[in-house]
């Protein structure tokens, strides 16, 4: 069985998640299916507090590496806090430490995600609740390679049903 339990911190950007029991075969899907919502309500920096975890399996392993690089991939981040000495060796033999990172207070973990926001510049262009496209501002521009501006259609535009 696995418990999810949500709250936001006072920096409404990242918000704290509480997981108790275990990400195993039975779980895995309940883990990938509650944080893909997250993700498209644009929600992108997660402190996953883990003192209540007890066992993480090759499939929860799994569904963290996914989630990981999902949000690697929109411009955020996650960290661990509280992590049992089982659960820590397991992300450190599969060297998630990089990608989820573990702290000992919360702290710690929303000073490293407050930085990481701040480095991010990612824009989202959502369809029908559905992200199709992230990358870095800089990295927009229109297809005769001007960059957009006054008068010029933004990709989202250009793309956007009439």
């Amino acid at each position: 069985m696995l418990d999810i339990a949500t709250d936001r911190t006072r920096d409404t950007r990242i918000i704290l998640i509480h997981l108790k029991g275990r990400i195993d075969t039975l779980t895995a899907r309940e883990f990938d299916e509650y944080f893909e919502e997250l993700i498209q309500a644009g929600n992108r920096f997660f402190i996953l507090s883990a003192s209540l975890l007890e066992h993480i399996s090759s499939a929860g392993i799994g569904s963290l590496i996914q989630f990981a690089r999902r949000l690697e991939g929109l411009g955020g981040g996650a960290a661990f806090v509280d992590l049992n000495a089982e659960v820590r060796m397991l992300l450190d033999f599969f060297g998630l430490g990089a990608k989820l990172p573990v702290f000992s207070a919360q702290r710690e973990a929303r000073d490293h995600l407050r930085d990481l926001a701040s480095k991010s510049d990612y824009s989202l262009e959502i369809r029908r609740d559905r992200v199709i496209r992230a990358r870095p501002e800089s990295q927009i521009q229109a297809e005769d390679g001007s960059k957009p501006g006054v008068g010029t259609p933004t990709p989202a535009e250009v793309a956007a049903p009439r």
